[in-house]
């Protein structure tokens, strides 16, 4: 319902602002941290942008208590936003392997990074840039994911900054804040355990 009544009010705001035929809208950032939304949350944002066809450069959704649905959402505007995403914040959550190998799919998928980079910032011989992905203190064992990772196909690398990223001549797709193995698996909770042995038992 929260989310329902931010998308009423956005499109107050964007009619006021350009009436009501939209032109294709780019936004710089959109910041959800610490706002508890949740996977339902970041699926109505997706869904908004994408109906609108809203571009967004950096997506800020730290601390959110968002799970893998939430992480497969974020994917798909990786996707098929209008234009590439730049930046995408999404640590201090309870993303699992699952939702991380759904990110790392659809950047894959897309053939859409490393994307051009047309204002300043580091770049590669082409003018290519990666996206600039943050995902520690998830739930993420990336070493049980290691291989199914390198089946997509996904070049990636860490680094300290945005602009640390290497091999310099040749950008690769994704590059991950090199805290990224800090992950928080002793603390899944109880009901994270639960819901997880009852997803088994259903699937089994």
């Amino acid at each position: 319902a929260m989310m329902e009544e931010w998308g009423s009010w956005m499109d107050a705001q964007l009619e006021k602002r350009f009436g009501p035929e939209l032109p294709p809208l780019t936004a710089s950032t959109l910041n959800f941290s610490r706002n508890e939304i949740g996977d339902e949350g970041v699926r109505a944002v997706v869904e908004y942008l994408k109906e609108r066809e809203i571009s967004v450069q950096m997506v800020k959704f730290f601390k959110n208590s968002i799970g893998d649905a939430g992480a497969w959402a974020i994917g798909q505007l990786l996707a098929h936003a209008r234009e590439p995403v730049h930046e995408v914040h999404l640590s201090h959550n309870q993303i699992t392997e699952q939702g991380a190998l759904s990110i790392f799919e659809a950047i894959v998928r897309s053939k859409r990074y490393p994307y051009p980079l047309e204002r300043s910032g580091r770049r590669d011989t082409q003018g290519m840039t990666p996206i600039w992905l943050r995902m520690e203190y998830n739930c993420i064992r990336w070493s049980s994911i290691d291989n199914r990772l390198e089946q997509t196909g996904v070049r990636w690398c860490a680094a300290e900054s945005r602009d640390g990223w290497g091999p310099k001549d040749n950008s690769p797709m994704v590059c991950m804040h090199s805290s990224y193995k800090n992950q928080k698996l002793d603390g899944l909770g109880v009901a994270a355990l639960m819901g997880q042995a009852a997803a088994a038992a259903g699937s089994s």
